[in-house]
């Protein structure tokens, strides 16, 4: 028993790190707009359809390919879908052809398919062998903590670098993704060991069945995605913005390269405090996007009133360094609402949906954002970004407000 116990912890040691290597592709978006454009000659226009690409293919593929997963289990999910990211890495290095491009993508979003859902479900069932699956926020907060900040060390000298050897900067990303690879292949499953040692299975298989009966999607779970698709988009839209404000207050590349770092380091602290709110993931989902917005509203209109240069710089960069406060916890909260709401059995369903809510939010947002900048500024963009994302939280609140009472209305009279 013993023994089991350490064989567990050290798996979950284990899964900490391989969420830091898998958590964003490590040092692959810091340099992969420089390299296609600079390296490769890929147009800005071609880049900006391979986000589509990334976020189109789960919306279609995510639950055919769940049917492949369900049977080959969540370790080897997760091991094909590490596989398919360390391949779209060195197919990056080698591919000039737009057409090569976007296949190289695709493989990327099928990648993500495999990986994205099966990793929570992987970590939560390894939890629960253990007796601990509310660490399961702490996992998902170490292991982002651990990418922003090896990621924002490693980002400035690889930025130098950049200029002296492109090839050996992006090779990192191949490291990275072959050191993700591997580390796939040490985790393990460890549910399925102990289902084979426990004489109990017949009754845990019933359980389960009796679980499968419940619903997958329950009205808190739907309350979540609508925030998740309110929120993500504007994540990825604020993420975009953030570059382009920094250019507009004639920040170089250099200076560009310390604030990312100074941010990254946030984003690290940021992913440490869930870990004191394990098991109030509810106020995390609804809390944390209320203090956002009004962020992103403040950053707006210190981009409209303030005129002088070196107030407006520091006021931008104190602004970005709050958001991820917001951001990192709501992205850790959801996933701990999942595992606390939804049956077992139900669990990969679940977070592939809110991988599919994830992407079409983002595919959404970004024509939105697209549409917008052609016509005004960038500040005036995100004022209209902001106030278009308010009025969805606003809806998914008074929906699920509606909603809530209805049913418990009608509960009430049926008790009667």
């Amino acid at each position: 028993m013993q023994e089991k116990q350490k064989m567990t912890l050290r798996s979950n040691k284990i899964m900490a790190l391989f969420r830091m290597f898998s958590w964003d592709l490590l040092f692959f978006y810091s340099f992969s707009v420089l390299f296609l454009t600079q390296v490769k000659g890929f147009s800005e226009a071609e880049i900006m359809y391979t986000s589509a690409v990334v976020s189109l293919v789960p919306i279609l593929l995510q639950y055919p390919f769940n049917i492949i997963a369900k049977k080959i289990g969540p370790l080897k999910s997760v091991r094909l879908g590490s596989f398919c990211l360390f391949a779209f890495t060195i197919g990056i290095l080698l591919y000039d052809n737009i057409v090569l491009l976007y296949i190289n993508y695709c493989l990327q979003a099928i990648g993500s398919i495999f990986l994205a859902p099966n990793i929570s479900v992987l970590a939560i069932k390894n939890l629960k062998v253990e007796g601990k699956d509310s660490e399961f926020s702490k996992i998902e907060g170490q292991g982002a903590s651990l990418y922003y900040i090896f990621n924002a060390v490693a980002s400035i000298g690889l930025g130098y670098l950049f200029d002296v050897n492109p090839y050996l900067t992006m090779s990192f990303s191949v490291i990275a993704s072959a050191i993700c690879l591997l580390l796939a292949f040490i985790l393990r499953d460890e549910s399925a060991e102990a289902c084979l040692v426990l004489e109990n299975v017949k009754p845990q298989q019933e359980k389960i069945k009796k679980s499968k009966k419940r619903r997958s999607i329950s009205l808190p779970v739907l309350y979540v995605l609508c925030m998740a698709f309110c929120f993500y988009g504007l994540l990825m839209v604020e993420s975009k913005v953030d570059q382009l404000l920094f250019q507009e207050v004639l920040f170089d590349a250099v200076i560009i390269g310390w604030v990312n770092f100074g941010i990254s380091i946030t984003k690290s602290i940021a992913g440490e405090i869930f870990k004191f709110f394990k098991g109030h993931a509810k106020i995390f989902i609804t809390f944390m996007p209320i203090c956002y917005l009004s962020i992103l509203l403040v950053l707006a209109l210190i981009f409209i009133f303030v005129q002088d240069l070196l107030v407006l710089q520091i006021l931008v960069v104190a602004v970005c360094c709050l958001l991820p406060f917001f951001n990192i916890p709501f992205k850790v909260g959801t996933k701990d609402f999942i595992r606390q709401n939804v049956e077992e059995a139900a669990q990969m369903n679940a977070f592939s949906a809110l991988f599919i809510v994830r992407n079409g939010s983002q595919l959404i947002f970004s024509f939105t954002i697209g549409s917008l900048l052609t016509g005004m500024s960038i500040s005036s963009s995100l004022l209209y970004i902001v106030f278009l994302s308010g009025g969805l939280f606003a809806l998914s609140q008074l929906i699920y407000f509606i909603v809530k009472r209805v049913k418990e209305k009608k509960i009430s009279v049926f008790l009667r």
